[in-house]
């Protein structure tokens, strides 16, 4: 019962969002997200109990994810449980996953990564770096990095002017939607 209201709470959100999109498709974005995150608890709570304690483990600053040989994706986001739980899905999945909240910081680890990321997740919000410098800044380091934005504010909304993401996705989206987008993006299957 629990995960049936949890998917008619993401499918009124989508639908507000899309709705929403034609008139001041900036001004939802915001909006999209506090209620995004209103619903995060839920989310977790429907998560198996070996999820929820990654989820809380995870959060301590001190513990981190083993490391492996798995395709590397980072995520960033200026939302701290986001990037958890896209994280939790992600190396449930299969992959190694390394999180960032602030872009400045994103930027120097991945200049300094051996090996880089095969794919790069962010928002389109954040400081203090603007979303398509960031984009830029990364791909001038790998050109054939795949990027993935996942935002609140309708694609439409959005000014790119030099540098595009491969893929876009509209918050608040299925987990298991992302989960897809990343495998097709990098062509692997994951372990």
């Amino acid at each position: 019962m629990q995960g049936r209201a949890l998917a008619d709470v993401l499918e009124g959100m989508r639908h507000n969002s899309n709705h929403s999109a034609g008139r001041d498709g900036l001004g939802i974005g915001r909006a999209t997200r506090r209620r995004f995150l209103a619903v995060l608890p839920t989310v977790v709570g429907c998560l198996g109990f070996g999820l929820r304690r990654r989820l809380e483990l995870w959060t301590r600053p001190s513990c981190a994810p083993p490391r492996s040989s798995k395709q590397l994706v980072y995520v960033v986001d200026d939302c701290q449980e986001l990037t958890v739980l896209y994280r939790l899905y992600l190396e449930e999945a299969g992959f190694e996953v390394k999180t960032f909240n602030d872009r400045a910081v994103a930027l120097l680890a991945f200049r300094s990564a051996k090996p880089r990321p095969v794919l790069l997740i962010t928002d389109y919000d954040g400081y203090p770096v603007s979303a398509e410098q960031f984009m830029g800044e990364c791909r001038r380091t790998q050109p054939e990095l795949k990027i993935l934005m996942a935002s609140g504010y309708p694609e439409c909304c959005l000014s790119f002017a030099v540098v595009r993401p491969n893929r876009f996705l509209l918050k608040p989206f299925e987990l298991d939607q992302l989960v897809a987008e990343v495998k097709e993006l990098t062509g692997i299957t994951p372990a």
